[in-house]
């Protein structure tokens, strides 16, 4: 019996009625920091909305060995869409966006759970150095301060898996530390991290393995220094100088 905590097998993943992906299969274990690269359009956003599952997909999928049929483990997720996904025109203060992260934990509902959810809410705000934000209203954040309360979100409810979309997307160097240094310690407590990923000099230094989507239906799987080097060369022959 596999020890994955989330796997796939033969995956098709979809983005509305297009086929992004077919046949791909892959399993991840607790505390692995896990990148997806591959040029722009290879369906990393896609693949990490089928884990979530927020999009449509056919074939199996499996959390802690036992089957899960789209989004049936969601609340053991959390999930970090790009920036350019989210409404930032809505009257809402960041404490707020960061407490909705809790709706999908049935543990946590209800007016006798309202002060364990601020706690958490600042807690999670804390982790990311983003608490002097708590009372700020979303319309007002700079894109690297969004980044950072998206992040926040995806903490509150201590889940067993973050998927991130670009997670360090306008961020400064000194948050651009911060964030990686999270991802590192939440790994170490046996968290599965799995991040779209642009910036390959981090997928490099702080990754343990990257996977590349090399096309529809391959993904080629290894440790990060072996994946780059072939990515590298493919976008050196798909780039005619």
């Amino acid at each position: 019996m596999s020890h994955a905590l989330l796997e796939a097998r033969n995956l098709y993943v979809y983005r509305g009625d297009r086929l992004v992906l077919s046949q791909v299969s892959f399993e991840f274990s607790g505390g692995e920091q896990v990148a997806l690269i591959g040029q722009n359009g290879s369906g990393k956003t896609t693949l990490l909305m089928a884990l979530a599952g927020i999009t449509k997909y056919e074939g199996e999928m499996f959390y802690q060995n036992k089957p899960c049929h789209h989004g049936e483990h969601r609340q053991q997720i959390g999930y970090v869409p790009q920036r350019s996904q989210v409404r930032w025109d809505l009257p809402l203060q960041v404490l707020d966006v960061v407490k909705s992260g809790t709706a999908g934990n049935p543990h946590l509902k209800g007016w006798v759970h309202k002060r364990e959810r601020e706690e958490r809410a600042y807690q999670a705000l804390r982790q990311v150095s983003a608490l002097p934000l708590a009372k700020r209203r979303i319309n007002s954040l700079s894109g690297g301060q969004a980044q950072r309360v998206l992040i926040a979100r995806s903490l509150v409810s201590s889940p067993d898996i973050l998927l991130l979309d670009e997670p360090f997307a306008g961020l400064d160097a000194q948050a651009l530390d911060r964030i990686i240094q999270v991802l590192h310690e939440k790994s170490q407590e046996g968290t599965l991290v799995v991040a779209a990923m642009h910036e390959l000099d981090i997928v490099q230094s702080s990754f343990q393995r990257a996977i590349l989507i090399e096309s529809q239906s391959r993904l080629i799987d290894g440790p990060p220094n072996e994946i780059l080097d072939r990515h590298s060369r493919r976008v050196r022959v798909a780039t005619p100088s």
